[in-house]
Parts: C-alpha cells; sequence; structure tokens
C-alpha cells in the first residue's frame, strides 16, 4: 500500500512541474500594457518670492517595460504653459527645479510619463505659489535743482522715532531768553543769559535759585561771583527725546589772574520726581588755583505760592517763619538712632541718621501745603544759613560747601535735589475689625494724636483700610509717603507699616524705631514700592490701606499708635479766583444813611453812619450757586473810607443764616477811599468744614462800625463789600483734533499748510501756540490769538527739504487751564527705498533712469542711465533697498543733457528680460517722481523742452547753424532741424510709437503746424 502512494506523489509532482514551466514561457512573451505609476508628486517649498526656485519631485514607478520619459507641465499665472523634462535623481525619483518665478501667482502643473512600451500616463493637479508683497517709494532731497548739484534722493529712515517726545523736552521761550524742560510729572524754568533756576513758573516764580563761587580764608567764605550777576552764558541741550534731557548753562571767567569754567548742568529723566542740579567748575589756566574755593546755592525772593505771607522752612526737626528777624546756620544735620541698653534699662544714642535736606513751605487750607524741597550729598562738608535780609521780606536760605583746590585741567562737581510742588496730607480714619491691635484700635484712626492703641504681641497688625482722600484730582501725582506717630514702653520694638494696593496687594516694610516719648516717624517713599501703581491717580490714593505692625520679637514691650497719615507730592492744577458782592441788605439792621448804597454794587455811591457799634448786615450775594468746582479758600474785603475822626470797619461772616464767624478788621483811611486786604474766613469759627457752592449763596456779613471807647466824633463810609472765592476749576480743558498731516504721514510737500481742529466745551476764548523742533529744539513758529472753537492753519516754513521726520505740536490755553497736544510727525516726500513688505524673500533686477519729461508732448526720453543691474539681487522679507545708498553722488544736475525742465527718477525692478515685476495685489514694482532743473547753459537749455519752453511757449522755433542751436531766428533749416529731433528722440521712439511711420508722421504734423 505504501509503495503505490509514493508512486502517485511522483507522478503529481512531474505533472505540476510542467505546468509551472509552461506558464514562465508564456509570461515573458506578454505584451507590455500598463502604464507607469505616478505617486508621491512634491514641490519644495510651496511658496517662493520673485526669482526663487521650486523644486518639483514625483516618484514614478514601471515594473514591466520601464520609465522612459517623465515631464512637467506648467501653468503660468497669465495661462501660458511650459513643457519641461524632469531628472532622474534615482531610486524612482524625479525632479525638475523650476527657475522662471517671475509672475505673483498661483502655478498649476501636472506630471506627464511614459513607458518603454509606449505606455503614458498624466498625474493629478498640483499647484505652487510665487508671492511677493512689496512698494517701491522714491523722492528726491530737493523739488528743484540749479547747476551744479548732485540729484540725490531721500533717506529712508524707518518710522521716524521720537513717539514720546511729549514726556521729555524742552523748548525755549521769550525770544530764547528763558529755558523749559519737562518730564511725564513737571516742568522747570531757567534764565538762559544767567542760569538761575526760575522756580514754579518763569513769570509767576516762587523763588529764584542762584549758583555762587567763592573761597574760603579762614573758614569765612568770601564770595567771588553770583551768577544772578553774570550774563552772556553759553548753552548746550542734549536730549535723546525720550529718557533725558541735559541743560548746561556755562561762562569763562577770571579772578585773580585764574581762568576757570563755572556751569551749572540741569538734568531730567522722564520718570524723576526730583531735577538734578549739578553746579560745575573746571580749571582751565595752566596753573593751579590755589584757593580752597566753594560753592553756594542761594535761594532768595521767596514768596511760595506767590504769596509772601506765611513762608516757613522746615529744617533739623525745627520750623521758622521766614519774615521773622532770622539768623541760624546749621552743619552736620543727622536725626539721633536709639538703642536700647539692657543693663540701666534705659535708651540711650546709639548714632545718627544724617537729614541732608530741607523744605521751604506755605500752608494751606485742607491739610495742604505749598513746598520748595532741597536735598544734597550727605558726605559734603556744608553749612546752611537761613538769615534775614534788608529789602527782602523772607529770609534767603544758603547752601555752601567747600569743593578745595583746582590743579590745571581739573574739574569738579556735585550733585543737588529740587523739587517745587504741592503737598496734601490724609490720615487713615477706618480700620478693619477682623485684623487690629489688642488695645483701642479705634484711637488709631480717629484722626487725634493724643490717643493710642496699643499692643504688647510680637507680630500684631491693624489693618487701616480707608483714609480721608475722597479722590478729588488735585494735579499730576510726584510722590506718596506714609508716617506714623507713636511710642514705646518697657523694651524698643519697632512699628512696621506696610502699604496695601488696591485693598489687595502688600507693599514693602517700612519700620520706625520709636522713642520712649511721643514722636513721628519720618516719611516713607512708597512712589515706587513693590505692586505700587506705575503712575499713580488720586483713586489709588483713596483705595491706599495700610499695615501697622508690631516687631517679631520676644523681649516684653508696649506699642503705641496714635495716627498714620498719608502724604501726597503733586503738581497743583490752577487755581482760579471769582468776586461777588453783597447786593442786599436787612432792613431793620443797617446803617442810618443810604442802607442802599453798601449793596447798589457801584463804588462810586456810600452808605455811611456817626454811630459807633452800627450794624449793617448784608444778606444776600451775587453768587448763584452754579458749581464751578472744588473750593480752596474763601475771602472777604470792603472798600471805604471815614471823615472827621478815625474809625474801623469789623466785617463779620454769617454763615448758614444765624452762624457768626470772626471779627476781621479793617482801618480805614480818610479820603481816599480804598480797599481793605481780603480776609480769609475759609476756616473761621462756625465755617463749614467743607465748603461748597451753596454755602457762598448762603453767605452773609456783619458790616460793623468801631470808633473805639468814648463817644469820638466820625462819619464812616462804605460803598461796597466783596467776597472772593478761590477754588480749583471744573472747567473744561481744550480738546484737540484732527491734525493735518496726519501723524505719521508721508508724502507731505515741503513748506506745508499744518491744520489743527479746537475746542472749548466752556465757550472760551482760546490762543493757539504752534511748536516745531526743526532747529533742534521746540520753537514757536505760529500763534492764533483770542480764537474760537474751529479749524486753525500755520505753515511750517522750516520744512524746507524732503526726505525728512518734522516734528510738531500746539498748545492751546483758555482763561483756567491748557492743553498740549501730542508730538505729531509727518515725513515730506517720500523716503526712496524698495521695502519688502511681505513673508517672502524675493529677486530681481534694479534700474534706476533719469527721464527727460516733455510738458507740451506729454512724452518722455531717457537722459541718463543710472543702474542697469545684470546680476540679481535679493531682498529678504522685512527688509529694504536703501535707494539713496546706490544713487547718491553719481548724477549732478550740469550733466543732464536736455536741459532746463521736469525730469523724473524713474526706478523699476525687473526680471531677467528688464520686464516690471507685478507684485500680488497688480502693483507694479516700479516708480517715478519729478524734479525741475532750471540751469543756465549755453543754449537755455532749450531742446526738448517744448521745442522752447524758456519762453513758456510750446511753439517757439528752433533753428541749427553749423550744428549750433537757436532759437527764434527767422531763417529755418528743417532738415537739420528734423535730423537733430529724430536724434534728440530716438530713445523715446520704441515706447511712445509703434512705428518709425507713425513717429514721422508725428513730426511731420507737428512742424505743418509751425508753418
Amino acid at each position: 500500500m505504501a509503495k503505490n502512494i509514493c508512486v502517485i506523489f511522483i507522478i503529481m509532482l512531474l505533472i505540476l512541474t510542467t505546468v509551472n514551466i509552461g506558464l514562465i514561457n508564456l509570461k515573458a512573451e506578454e505584451t507590455d500594457t500598463y502604464p507607469p505609476e505616478i505617486t508621491s508628486v512634491e514641490n519644495n517649498p510651496d511658496t517662493v518670492g520673485f526669482g526663487f526656485n521650486i523644486t518639483i519631485a514625483p516618484n514614478v514607478t514601471d515594473n514591466m517595460s520601464g520609465v522612459n520619459l517623465v515631464k512637467v507641465n506648467i501653468t503660468y499665472p497669465d495661462n501660458s504653459t511650459g513643457n519641461f523634462t524632469m531628472n532622474n535623481t534615482g531610486n524612482d525619483t524625479y525632479e525638475y527645479e523650476f527657475d522662471d518665478a517671475w509672475l505673483a501667482g498661483q502655478y498649476n502643473y501636472t506630471i506627464w510619463t511614459v513607458d518603454n512600451a509606449n505606455n503614458t500616463n498624466i498625474s493629478s493637479q498640483y499647484s505652487f505659489n510665487v508671492s511677493t508683497e512689496a512698494a517701491v517709494t522714491v523722492c528726491t532731497i530737493k523739488d528743484a535743482y540749479s547747476d551744479n548739484e548732485f540729484i540725490n534722493l531721500t533717506d529712508p529712515p524707518g518710522g521716524g522715532g521720537g513717539s514720546s517726545q511729549q514726556s521729555i523736552g524742552y523748548e525755549l521761550l521769550n525770544d530764547n531768553e528763558v529755558l523749559h524742560i519737562w518730564n511725564k510729572f513737571d516742568s522747570y524754568y531757567f534764565n538762559t543769559s544767567s542760569g538761575i533756576q526760575l522756580t514754579n513758573h518763569y513769570d509767576e516764580y516762587w523763588s529764584h535759585n542762584v549758583l555762587m563761587l567763592g573761597y574760603y580764608n579762614n573758614d569765612k567764605w568770601n564770595l567771588i561771583y553770583r551768577t544772578d550777576e553774570l550774563s552772556g552764558f553759553n548753552k548746550d541741550i542734549d536730549t535723546d527725546n525720550e529718557t533725558y534731557v541735559n541743560a548746561t548753562l556755562w561762562k569763562d571767567l577770571n579772578y585773580q589772574g585764574y581762568d576757570f569754567r563755572l556751569a551749572i548742568r540741569y538734568h531730567l529723566s522722564v520718570d524723576d520726581n526730583e531735577l538734578t542740579v549739578i553746579p560745575y567748575i573746571k580749571n582751565i589756566d595752566q596753573d593751579d588755583i590755589p584757593y580752597v574755593l566753594g560753592f553756594a546755592w542761594e535761594i532768595n525772593d521767596i514768596q511760595v505760592d506767590m504769596t509772601y505771607e506765611d513762608d516757613y522752612i522746615e529744617i533739623n526737626g525745627s520750623l521758622f517763619y521766614l519774615n521773622d528777624q532770622i539768623n541760624v546756620t546749621f552743619k552736620n544735620m543727622a536725626i539721633p538712632v536709639y538703642c536700647w541698653n539692657e543693663t540701666t534699662n534705659e535708651s540711650y544714642v546709639c548714632g545718627y541718621e544724617p537729614i541732608p535736606y530741607f523744605n521751604i513751605r506755605d500752608d494751606q487750607p485742607g491739610n495742604r501745603s505749598e513746598s520748595l524741597y532741597l536735598k544734597w550729598d550727605e558726605s559734603l562738608n556744608y553749612v546752611v544759613q537761613v538769615k534775614s535780609r534788608e529789602g527782602e521780606y523772607n529770609s534767603p536760605v544758603t547752601l555752601a560747601f567747600k569743593i578745595g583746590t583746582l590743579d590745571a585741567g581739573q574739574e569738579k562737581s556735585t550733585e543737588l535735589l529740587w523739587h517745587d510742588a504741592s503737598e496734601v496730607t490724609y490720615y487713615f480714619d477706618r480700620y478693619d475689625r477682623k485684623e487690629t491691635w489688642a488695645t483701642n484700635p479705634g484711637n488709631m484712626v480717629d484722626g487725634s494724636t493724643s490717643n493710642y492703641a496699643s499692643t504688647t504681641s510680637p507680630a500684631d497688625v491693624e489693618l487701616c483700610n480707608g483714609n480721608t482722600c475722597e479722590g478729588s484730582d488735585l494735579g499730576t501725582i510726584l510722590k506718596v509717603e506714609l508716617r506714623t506717630h507713636g511710642y514705646y514702653s518697657i523694651d524698643p520694638h519697632d512699628i512696621i507699616l506696610r502699604p496695601v494696593f488696591d485693598g489687595e496687594n502688600d507693599g514693602e516694610d517700612y519700620a520706625f524705631d520709636p522713642y520712649d516719648e511721643p514722636s513721628w516717624s519720618q516719611w516713607f517713599d512708597i512712589t515706587n514700592d513693590n505692586n505700587a501703581p506705575e503712575e499713580w491717580n488720586w483713586s489709588d490714593i483713596r483705595y491706599l490701606d495700610c499695615d501697622v505692625e508690631a516687631e517679631n520679637d520676644i523681649m516684653e514691650f508696649t506699642l503705641y499708635c496714635s495716627k498714620v497719615e498719608v502724604r501726597v507730592t503733586y503738581t497743583i492744577i490752577p487755581l482760579v479766583n471769582t468776586t461777588y458782592y453783597f447786593s442786599g441788605y436787612n432792613v431793620g439792621e443797617a446803617w442810618s444813611s443810604n442802607p442802599g448804597y453798601m449793596v447798589d454794587g457801584n463804588l462810586g455811591n456810600y452808605a455811611s453812619t456817626g454811630t459807633n457799634g452800627d450794624i449793617e448786615l448784608c444778606n444776600l450775594n451775587t453768587c448763584e450757586g452754579e458749581d464751578l468746582g472744588e473750593i480752596y479758600k474763601v475771602a472777604l474785603r470792603a472798600y471805604g473810607y471815614y471823615s472827621e475822626g478815625q474809625c474801623n470797619i469789623t466785617l463779620r461772616p454769617v454763615f448758614n443764616v444765624g452762624s457768626d464767624g470772626d471779627n476781621h478788621t479793617f482801618t480805614l483811611n480818610s479820603d481816599p477811599p480804598s480797599w481793605s486786604q481780603w480776609f480769609d474766613i475759609t476756616e473761621d469759627t462756625n465755617a463749614p468744614s467743607e465748603w461748597d457752592w451753596d454755602d457762598i449763596v448762603k453767605l452773609d456779613c456783619d458790616v460793623e462800625v468801631d470808633a473805639g471807647s468814648g463817644d469820638p466824633e466820625f462819619v464812616s463810609y462804605c460803598s461796597k463789600v466783596e467776597v472772593r472765592v478761590t477754588y480749583i476749576p471744573l472747567v473744561y480743558a481744550p480738546t484737540i483734533s484732527n491734525p493735518y498731516p496726519a501723524n505719521g504721514a508721508s508724502g507731505v510737500s515741503i513748506t506745508p499748510t499744518l491744520n489743527i481742529t479746537i475746542n472749548d466745551a466752556d465757550g472760551n476764548t482760546m490762543n493757539v501756540t504752534w511748536y516745531s523742533n526743526s532747529s533742534g529744539s521746540w520753537q514757536v513758529f505760529g500763534t492764533n490769538n483770542s480764537v474760537g472753537n474751529g479749524t486753525y492753519h500755520q505753515m511750517l516754513l522750516n520744512a524746507t527739504v524732503n526726505g525728512q521726520w518734522w516734528y510738531w505740536k500746539v498748545n492751546v490755553s483758555d482763561l483756567y487751564n491748557y492743553t498740549e497736544s501730542s508730538v505729531y510727525k509727518f515725513y515730506t516726500g517720500y523716503e526712496s527705498k524698495i521695502e519688502n513688505t511681505g513673508s517672502t524673500n524675493f529677486s530681481g533686477y534694479l534700474k534706476i533712469q533719469i527721464r527727460y519729461y516733455s510738458e507740451c508732448f506729454n512724452i518722455t526720453a531717457v537722459d541718463n542711465t543710472i543702474i542697469e543691474e545684470t546680476t540679481p539681487r535679493t531682498i529678504n522679507a522685512t527688509e529694504q533697498l536703501a535707494l539713496d545708498t546706490i544713487m547718491n553722488g553719481l548724477v549732478n544736475s550740469s550733466n543732464l543733457t536736455y536741459g532746463n525742465g521736469t525730469y523724473h527718477i524713474f526706478v523699476s525692478f525687473t526680471d531677467p528680460d528688464g520686464n516690471v515685476l507685478v507684485c500680488n495685489n497688480n502693483t507694479p514694482l516700479s516708480r517715478k517722481c519729478s524734479f525741475n532743473l532750471s540751469a543756465k547753459t549755453q543754449w537755455e537749455r532749450l531742446i526738448v523742452n517744448g521745442f522752447g519752453n524758456p519762453y513758456n511757449t510750446c511753439t517757439r522755433g528752433i533753428e541749427v547753424y553749423n550744428d549750433e542751436l537757436y532759437v527764434g531766428t527767422q531763417n529755418t533749416n528743417y532738415t537739420k532741424k528734423l535730423l537733430f529731433i529724430q536724434e534728440l528722440f530716438l530713445d523715446l521712439m520704441d515706447e511712445q510709437f509703434a512705428s518709425m511711420q507713425q513717429y514721422n508722421s508725428f513730426l511731420t504734423t507737428f512742424f505743418e503746424s509751425q508753418g
């Protein structure tokens, strides 16, 4: 049985083998009818700019007869086509590098292939893109040229800068007599002739600050020069218009045969709250100066807030009113620092904290003050003197310090810090009941320094979460400070103040080391604290909180704190006065004769009385109660005189119809009549704690006669009683809009007319002052005075050339306030550049020509081909090609062959065949600009410009004799004229005329028209 099975298997194997051999032979003889396969078609990259290549790479296979040929058929954006053979790069991959990307748009392509059996295949459609976004601008620096001038293009300077010039800068005022520098916080003014500082404002100064130079002899200072007795100072002003201004005023002087330079530099950075003053001296002599020299900084003519009265100085912990007789000197000023002696259980002075500064102040109602401040280097050998001077109401204050001798060529300087500003003080008046000191926490916020909260617990915190600031906008905030009032018992511990901004963001810790007796801490500056506002406003003050923390120490102690204050230094909004008069009286309480004359508003009519103690109650005034702003001060005065005997008039305000104020007595003069001084009633007995305009309406006034004791004979006369209200106005500042040219505009003509639209909601007349810094500093170039709402114009005559950014601004002031515009800029002409504004790099060939233009026939002729590149250049994405760097200095006006007239600079970026490239938005990469030539040459440059343009006619004849040109002669030479003009217009013929026949026809028609 097994043998039979084996025989059957062998027979079957032989049969299968025979069948297989037959199949192989059959396949070898089969015809190839299968086309090649096209797979994995790719192009790289998908998008290019002009002149860049794209590689197209399909995968093509044929497993029978093999691939014979692969081509790519490309349809251009203009529907033209190209058929290109692809190269086999191995592994069934074919490539073609497309290098004709000079048209913007989408390129569609298909792959076509044939195998060795002539089977063909064609792929689906694929595409790539050529994308270029660019712009060409060109402009000559001048619009007109004469003989021997280079035809130069403008420089493309980019954005123009200067965007923050409003935040910091300088200007010269009053025919350059006054220098004004400012930053975003404050303004400062200086006399340019002498360098003295005119503090607060140059025509309403609060003091004069004068630099003095002297020498020491046996420690006695001797004056050499003071700047207010000098003139003719030089000035150097340096600024980057963004972060700082340096103004240096200097003069070369001589003393005892020694030459030296005396200078003052005023430095201001954009974020400075103080002005830096740098006195400077340099020995410019060849010999050493052996004198022990010294600077002095004198503050004189002091009238803080434009008033002489009540100005005082705070210095070294003392206070002096400057109108008292004073002669005090301070050296090495310091605050003692106390430590605790654990052995004796007593405190002792263990050091000193220097206080090299002082404040000159004038207090105002509402916890306000106006302040002058000076600070200096504590290491200086200095002295401060406050000494009365004859002829000055307030005592000058002088800081003097030694600078020593000067070697030849040596220079020395130091720095002082100054500000003049307003201050207001608030106190914290609420606390968080969940976070308090242990005992009497309410005493810390009751406004009194006599009542104390206390704690014995380390790290105990009371959160003061409200203050007395109402958020009224008083001006630009310069500085914010904290201080506290308190003391310790048993063991010294610090009271720590920690500001809390916006109710949640903690600032830094400020430690007060109190005494064992009540005292104020120093002021802690929190203006630039961690988490503090970048630019403070008054709502930030209103919502300012403060943690008051006891030092975390295990020693036994008790800390006491009665008050925490916040002081704000700011530049004040200008105050305004308005005056009313009393216009009614109480018939039952009146002077004996003509009482109505006291309230009729006429200074020439007088009420009178001869009765001592006679009172007239003026019970109406002309105030209608309109809210004009926040009331700052209220004052009374009267107009009158006496006859027959000396007597006084007492004015006594009556508040809220019945509450008498204080007596304010006016000593009358005999004839002629006079006004009394203004009597301040703002904080009188029974006066409103916070005045409003209804309080002014309800204000009455007793006018009482006081002739002294006995029974004197007199007659007192009074014609008018006035009330003056000083307030921070609610008036609207003028608004400024619609600057023209628009800010950042280009293509503006030289010497343009500038426009601005102004509006004052109150209907006040306005003054518009126009400024430009074209001369290097801000200068006035025009004014519009006493104008109403509308649009006003000024020509900027200094903008005389193309290719520059020009900066300008306006200041618009009304009776109460002013608005200064942003700094606007415009660019005259256009920047000469090709700018790649897209995301692809692109290439091309630059061509720059000067072409003559005939206005008569509206045709152009190439005068000069300046650049015609044969090698492409690439402009990368976001970059630009500065055309001025290529052309400038190559073409002189004297080399222009077509003479006087109009010319075009023609710039183009082309493909290899000279065709101008056109971007995605159909914008050609070409541009032209015009300029005029008015040079005089041998023939008055008359060749082309209308065949005789210097005589302003297009019909003037041209004559040629002996190959020379003449105009307007009687003889004609048509043949030579025709040949000359043909030669002249040869270059433009191909551009303007389709054929020579058309061109000759044009010339024939022209000359026939000339007769």
